[in-house]
């Protein structure tokens, strides 16, 4: 994906792109043996900011013991996954929420 607000780089990937309603949602999940090296936090902390000044809500799944990347954005949401516990309707639950979703969006 491309936009020109993007500082770090001029197109990124990203795992999952959504729309709910009218906001555009970027998902990362950040597996422990990719994403540990402290260059590839580095990276993970751009393309967020990146994805942020480009309008997306961003949330970044990290596994296990990846070290947080000190975002504060009211758009951003970091989530702690375990691979060998997973938890998807938990995960799920906190993607709704940051999405003004409540009740009824978990019934459909």
């Amino acid at each position: 994906m491309r936009d020109p607000v993007f500082a770090t780089r001029k197109s990124w990937t990203v795992d999952i792109l959504a729309k709910h309603g009218d906001r555009k949602v970027a998902i990362e999940y950040d597996g422990f043996y990719w994403h540990s090296p402290a260059a590839k936090v580095e990276v993970d902390h751009r393309k967020s900011l990146d994805l942020l000044a480009a309008g997306y809500t961003v949330v970044r799944l990290r596994e296990d013991d990846l070290p947080g990347l000190g975002i504060e954005n009211e758009q951003y949401l970091e989530i702690q996954v375990f691979s060998r516990a997973s938890r998807p309707s938990h995960i799920i639950l906190q993607i709704l929420t940051l999405l003004g979703g409540g009740d009824e969006d978990r019934k459909q």
